[in-house]
């Protein structure tokens, strides 16, 4: 008598809990699935019972087999040449099951619930066998009285685990299907792709490999919700309602290019181009086009193989990433030739992708290649786009978000859901509302190792510069937001040997405003400033500072930031006379910042205090040189006047025009007042008297090595003033 105990549990909370009643309708859909298995189960163990029945001598029958023997087994084997290889189910449900688990769907459905087990067969779309399997492996988890069963059929009482053989012989299947059942439950079949089924032992014959459960899926067969979120194969990719090639300017290659891949007639195909292309959309836009699935390979050595032949059962287009291959902290040249001699013998069809090119001659001369390189996406194709995540977006803002955030189209979409996702939280908005803090939050994701991002805080107003310079400054933000169209629209760029963007040089005096300036752009734009620490950046160990800069220069790129290098002239400087091995590696660096520089597609601004000392080949390569000098009278007025803001106690005593005269720039004039600032604070003073200010000069002026005139001020401090 087969024990239910485990499946009958009963729940001590509420009858009309929910939770409790959907789990007493998962438990009893699990058992109206095993009633049907132990027929299956009985009709195995009365064909074990025919076939081992013992001769005259019941002690010397396992040593030999007799006519009688040899005439059932014969029997048995001949119903092994059936030509069926559809695989079913090991049992059919009569109808009185089938109502009462029509009964069951229907009482969960009130309650906008899915029996677990129907949930699990829709969302990875499981055949009816492979549920069976599934609830036999659960059945001797919570009964042991299973195993002996299932011993007794394989006529083996050590093989009381399930096993893949003992899937195989129940229902007595032909010969072709029990090949197709033994497919399903190996390693490439969708119950261990999905981490359902784990392997407990493998076995050197397929079909004694003993399988079981893995953790969680029996807890989730009396649980409400999806089984996508942890039962999963992360190496198969779901092709998205959106994969088209219609998008690219180079359709016409890719479609020829996805019907060679599904033909056969090209081997290997690859994408290559820049992140803003979207070369991911144009893999899964070749998929979709070949009415092939994805399978992704992962570049781990141990992997490799295991994921070749899934690709290969899946009848999968198998998608390599190639750009780690390029970075030795990724992979490793024995990971990398391990791949070229598969690739040189696999049989599926594959595709790879990235920004740079890869190219192993051996491959190429094995096998029939076929490349396409992707150019940027067309400003009207972004502005459908974009348009397309906000339907309430006109087309003037959609084509300056373009103009700001270069975005891939994956980006894009991502910036639609994060939008949408902030509109809900916030009452009063619509999603094109968030679209800047949305481009943000989506390209900033990662970690910053050797930059600091900096939220601009200021605008123009408090840029205080000569009139045509400041005007200067905010044609910054402009070119860049005309940048797409010259470069794109009007087809500047194919002129530019470069990676585009723009690059700006701002010379002057320390605290003449570079800095502030930088943020304004940035702040123009609806960017963030990326800050270079120079600390950070430079080593002593030959070939690091490169490597440093490398990762500095991506995550501008990547994060969509303006990318800024404040005391430039230390790593932009002049190359110099080799004289030594040290030279000649200050010289690598500097040539390989005006490669990058060169490359870098977005927008770079160097603030150097020594315009001289910047190498006259980085000076060419920036499209605007701006010089700031030391504020005059007129400028230093305004500056005095910001430098304390509304909310400071300033005695009205205190003439800030008597100090215009002084040769400070903007920057001593924020230290003087605020050292006076707090000065008053220390002195517990209820206002920030002219003595005050006056000390906070003196001590800026001693901070900056300079000397001050005796006859700076007009007044002298009164008895008892404070100096220091």
């Amino acid at each position: 008598m087969l024990d239910f105990t485990g499946f009958n549990r009963k729940s001590s909370v509420d009858a009309h809990d929910p939770v409790s009643d959907f789990e007493r309708c998962a438990t009893a859909d699990l058992r109206l699935r095993l009633d049907g298995l132990h027929r299956s189960l009985r009709e195995a163990v009365a064909r074990q019972s025919v076939n081992s029945q013992p001769g005259p001598d019941a002690e010397s029958a396992p040593l030999f087999v007799t006519p009688d023997d040899a005439g059932r087994l014969l029997s048995a084997v001949e119903r092994a040449t059936e030509e069926s290889p559809q695989v079913g189910g090991l049992s059919e449900s009569t109808p009185a099951e089938e109502r009462q688990r029509s009964e069951l769907t229907k009482k969960v459905t009130r309650s906008q619930s899915e029996l677990p087990i129907e949930c699990l067969r829709r969302e990875h779309e499981l055949s009816d066998f492979e549920i069976d399997v599934l609830v036999l492996c659960a059945a001797a988890e919570l009964d042991r009285h299973y195993g002996r069963l299932y011993g007794y059929v394989l006529d083996d009482m050590n093989r009381q685990a399930p096993c893949v053989e003992l899937f195989c012989v129940l229902g007595n299947p032909g010969l072709n299907e029990r090949i197709a059942r033994q497919a399903l439950l190996g390693r490439n079949g969708k119950l261990r792709r999905y981490r359902l089924l784990e392997a407990t032992r493998d076995s050197a014959r397929p079909e004694r490999t003993q399988l079981a459960l893995a953790d969680g899926v029996l807890e989730q067969m009396t649980r409400p919700g999806t089984w996508r979120d942890r039962f999963f194969d992360p190496c198969e990719i779901e092709i998205p309602e959106y994969a088209s090639l219609s998008m690219f300017p180079e359709r016409k290659k890719l479609f020829r290019l996805a019907g060679a891949l599904r033909e056969g007639t090209v081997a290997i195909g690859a994408v290559w181009g820049e992140r803003s292309c979207g070369v991911s959309d144009a893999v899964l836009g070749l998929a979709a086009t070949g009415a092939l699935p994805v399978h992704r390979l992962p570049l781990d050595r141990d992997a490799i193989d295991t994921e070749l032949s899934a690709a290969k059962a899946r009848k999968a287009l198998l998608w390599i990433e190639t750009d780690r291959l390029a970075d030795p902290q990724s992979t490793t040249p024995e990971v990398e030739a391990l791949l070229v001699d598969r690739l040189e013998r696999v049989t599926t069809p594959v595709c790879l992708s990235g920004q740079f090119p890869w190219r192993p001659p051996s491959l190429l001369a094995r096998r029939d290649f076929g490349e396409i390189r992707l150019r940027s996406p067309s400003p009207e194709y972004r502005e459908c786009m974009w348009r397309r995540q906000f339907e309430s977006l006109d087309p003037d803002h959609a084509r300056d978000a373009i103009a700001r955030f270069r975005l891939s189209p994956d980006e894009t979409r991502a910036v639609g859901r994060v939008a949408a996702v902030r509109t809900e939280l916030e009452s009063g908005t619509s999603p094109a509302d968030h679209i800047d803090v949305a481009c943000r939050q989506v390209t900033q994701w990662q970690g910053l190792r050797f930059a600091r991002l900096v939220e601009p805080k200021r605008g123009p107003d408090d840029l205080i510069l000569p009139d045509a310079l400041h005007e200067q400054v905010l044609e910054v933000a402009r070119f860049f937001r005309s940048l797409i169209k010259v470069d794109d629209g009007w087809g500047f760029g194919r002129l530019d040997s470069g990676g585009g963007g723009i690059k700006v040089l701002f010379t002057g005096d320390s605290g003449t405003g570079k800095t502030l300036a930088a943020e304004v752009i940035a702040g123009q734009l609806g960017l963030d400033l990326l800050k270079v620490d120079l600390s950070q950046i430079v080593s002593k160990w030959v070939g690091e500072t490169e490597k440093n800069l490398e990762i500095v220069f991506r995550e501008a790129e990547a994060s969509n930031t303006l990318l800024f290098f404040d005391e430039a002239d230390t790593l932009f400087g002049k190359r110099g006379e080799i004289r030594g091995g040290n030279d000649r590696y200050a010289n690598l660096e500097v040539g390989f910042l005006l490669q990058r520089l060169e490359q870098f597609s977005g927008l770079a601004v160097l603030a150097s205090n020594l315009r001289d000392e910047i190498d006259p080949a980085f000076t060419r390569r920036f499209q605007i040189v701006l010089h700031f000098p030391r504020p005059k009278e007129d400028e230093r007025r305004s500056l005095w006047r910001m430098a304390f803001p509304p909310a400071a106690p300033l005695s009205p005593g205190v003439d800030l025009d008597a100090f215009v005269k002084l040769d400070m720039t903007g920057a001593s004039i924020v230290g003087a007042a605020r050292m006076a600032a707090l000065l008053a604070a220390d002195d517990d003073s209820e206002a920030i008297t002219l003595e005050h200010v006056q000390e906070g000069i003196r001590r800026q002026y001693r901070h900056e090595a300079r000397v001050l005139s005796a006859t700076a001020f007009e007044t002298d401090p009164q008895p008892g003033a404070r100096r220091r």
